[in-house]
């Protein structure tokens, strides 16, 4: 479940969508693809992705 959401459905859902990943069980790309705001936590990188419009 939590490796593979129905992430459509969440962005649909949320006001904002915005993920905070604290296992590291996406990646930065397929993020981007699918319009989410993504921050990783715990990787050497600081990583994020804004959503398309936000300020």
């Amino acid at each position: 479940m939590f490796k593979s959401p129905d992430f459509d459905g969440m962005k649909r859902r949320l006001k904002t969508p915005l993920i905070f990943d604290g296992r590291n069980l996406y990646e930065l790309e397929a993020m981007n693809e699918i319009g989410v705001e993504y921050h990783v936590i715990g990787r050497g990188v600081r990583q994020a992705v804004k959503s398309p419009g936000a300020v």
